[in-house]
């Protein structure tokens, strides 16, 4: 068949990897330059895990661990830092116990720890929930694995912009991933938010962790070669629209991430670095 995908982003590159990889005639069409930061895959880092706080999502988690190792295989390419997930909070919150009822009852490894246990500062009713088949993805990295990958399966990859899906009435099938801008072409009701982070100067050499509550504060061990670690995050977004210019990161969130610092590792007032964004 011939196909149209709309956005390259990552969901738009797999795509076009997995449709090209079958033989079909794949275009994908980006409206910015591929890799750009203006959407949702760019960046040095993403969290890449099984723990959810759902077991639904804990399948499709086990399922996606296993393709990042395929690609790593099939294009030589080192892309997970497999470092663990630490996600972290009170004992008695659904988020905390239904995880670890999750991963019980699909036998995912785990460890439930307690203070004194982790990097961080814990009261005693908290825990954490360790999982070592999670860490991080070198975001950027696998773009450009992705591109290469699509390119030698002969997939075409167009710098173009797509206003109406009746454009591509020549097409098949059309596959839509414009993420932020998925509205433009489908009556969803959904709202694009802008998220947060930052880099703190500093080391920080543990597993990626994730706050319960708090506004699920997220955050990354130093990449290599760096002398800072990022945190974000998840639950302060601001409204916008993706085709605006950005408004400026959260001040809301830049002394929540302070704070954490100070609470959770003794890093008072913390030295931020960069802030940077990306839409959810």
């Amino acid at each position: 068949m011939k196909v149209a995908i709309v956005g390259g982003g990552l969901h738009g590159l797999c795509t076009a990897v997995a449709l090209a990889d079958k033989s079909h005639e794949v275009t994908v069409f980006e409206q910015f330059e591929f890799g750009h930061d203006r959407g949702s895959s760019h960046g040095r880092s993403r969290i890449v895990r099984q723990a959810y706080p759902n077991g639904f999502y804990t399948k499709i988690l086990l399922e996606g661990h296993g393709m990042w190792r395929d690609l790593e295989a099939k294009t030589n390419e080192e892309l997970v830092h497999e470092v663990g997930l630490l996600y972290f909070g009170r004992e008695n919150l659904p988020e905390i116990s239904e995880q670890i009822e999750a991963l019980d009852s699909l036998n995912v490894s785990h460890t439930v720890l307690r203070s004194g246990e982790t990097p961080f500062a814990m009261a005693d009713d908290e825990v954490g929930v360790f999982t070592p088949s999670a860490g991080w993805v070198d975001a950027a990295k696998a773009l450009r694995v992705l591109r290469q990958r699509a390119e030698n399966h002969e997939a075409r990859l167009v710098n173009h912009r797509v206003d109406s899906l009746d454009e591509l009435k020549d097409f098949d099938r059309v596959v839509v991933t414009a993420g932020a801008w998925v509205r433009n072409f489908a009556p969803v009701n959904v709202v694009v938010k802008m998220a947060t982070f930052c880099y703190i100067e500093g080391n920080y050499e543990g597993p990626v962790f994730i706050e319960a509550d708090r506004g699920h504060l997220y955050g990354f061990p130093n990449e290599p070669g760096q002398g800072c670690f990022k945190i974000g995050s998840h639950d302060i977004l601001q409204e916008v629209d993706p085709n605006d210019a950005r408004p400026e990161p959260n001040d809301q969130i830049i002394s929540l991430i302070n704070g954490f610092c100070d609470r959770r590792l003794g890093l008072e007032n913390a030295a931020i670095k960069d802030v940077s964004t990306c839409l959810y």
